[in-house]
């Protein structure tokens, strides 16, 4: 990620580099785009096959939109529970 530095005429500066894996594919002729943090060429895969599936209404989007609550479900559940672990740690002085 690349950043403008304020003030000083156009110079940016690298903060990280983040590694990104795109992919598209088309179920019976329809588009579906699929990304993935990381090198992770199976799961950009797959992301695009449920998204082209979703786009043209196909048999599996049911499965599809069930599969993205539970995911949601899973990743609200796992940030209560770091919130949780965070809120017990407490700093005591010597």
């Amino acid at each position: 990620m690349r950043v403008g530095v304020s003030g000083s005429g156009g110079t940016t500066v690298v903060l990280g580099h983040v590694a990104l894996t795109r992919c598209t594919a088309h179920v019976d002729g329809v588009r579906g785009d699929g990304i993935r943090a990381g090198h992770d060429l199976t799961g950009a895969l797959a992301a695009a096959i449920c998204d082209a599936e979703c786009e043209r209404g196909g048999p599996l989007s049911p499965r599809v939109h069930e599969l993205c609550r539970s995911a949601q479900t899973e990743a609200a559940r796992r940030r209560s529970q770091r919130a949780d672990l965070v809120a017990m740690t407490t700093m005591e002085e010597p």
